[in-house]
This record gives structure tokens, sequence and C-alpha cells, in this order.
């Protein structure tokens, strides 16, 4: 195999090392280009010259600066406005939390006095149904009616009437 110095060779034998090769600045294996060379000179040519009229480049710096002023002011309010509408919202749903805690307290008032009344009513039900049951039942137990004795039916019904009173 030739072998020639200066020349970069991939796949070369392993006998080879670095050591062969000429690797000095000088040696022009890779050329580079500086590409960012145009843009610089671009660059320079759009930057003001040094001879442009020192007041208009004043009056530019001080329109951008009344620029930023008016909209860091403008960015301010909205920031103050966006403040106010969140504090109203805030006031609002407070206010509107407070209305409901209380309808809700009223409600719960009104449930528990109701379930106390209809537990009232279901006790006086349920004494009314087994009085009743036992006045029957008394009322059924008596002696039998007899039509033809008006004596011991008119006895037995007022006495019935006090049992039941």
């Amino acid at each position: 195999m030739d072998q020639q110095i200066g020349v970069y060779e991939p796949f070369s034998n392993s006998s080879d090392s670095y050591q062969d090769y000429d690797l000095s600045p000088t040696s022009p294996l890779v050329e580079f280009t500086d590409l960012t060379a145009p843009y610089n000179e671009d660059r320079r040519r759009r930057r003001p010259h040094a001879t442009k009229d020192k007041q208009t480049i004043s009056s530019m710096h001080m329109r951008r600066r009344a620029q930023n002023r008016a909209s860091q002011r403008a960015f301010r309010e909205r920031k103050e406005k966006h403040a106010q509408d969140l504090q109203r919202q805030l006031d609002e749903l407070e206010a509107k939390h407070q209305e409901l805690l209380t309808s809700y307290r009223q409600l719960d008032t009104t449930n528990t006095s109701l379930t106390t009344e209809l537990d009232d009513l279901r006790r006086k039900i349920t004494t009314l149904q087994s009085s009743r049951s036992d006045s029957m039942d008394h009322m059924m137990s008596s002696e039998p009616f007899d039509p033809y004795d008006f004596d011991q039916s008119v006895e037995s019904a007022a006495a019935r009437l006090r049992d039941c009173s």
C-alpha cells in the first residue's frame, strides 16, 4: 500500500499510527471557510453610520422610549383592571356563599322541626291504632248482642262507651 503523508485514510492498516501523518497546521488536509463573514458584512452595512445626524437617532430613541412607557402604562392599567374584576368576582361569590349558607341553615332548621313533627304524628297514629284495636277487642269480647233483650243491650252499650272514653 502506498502511503502518502498528509492524506487521511480511514481504513488503513492497524500498524499505522497517527504519528505517521503530518498533522501540522500548515498541512492542507482540511480547509475551513468562514461562513459568517458575509453576514457580518451585511450587519455592518445596516448599522447607522457615524455621519448620520445625531438628532435623528436621538428622536428615534425618544419615540421608542415613549412607546415603551405607553405600553407599560397600558399593561399596568390592564393588570389593575383585571385585579379589580377578580376582586369584584370574589366579593360577589362571597355574598352568594353567605346567602346559600343562610338558606341552608333555615332549611335545615325547617327540616329538623318537620322531622320531629312527623315522628310525633307517627307515634300518635300508632297509639290510636293500638287503642282502637284494644277497644274493638273489648267490644267483641263482651256479651253477644241480643236484639230481644233491650235492657241488657242498653247497659252493655253504655259500659262500652264508658270504657272507650
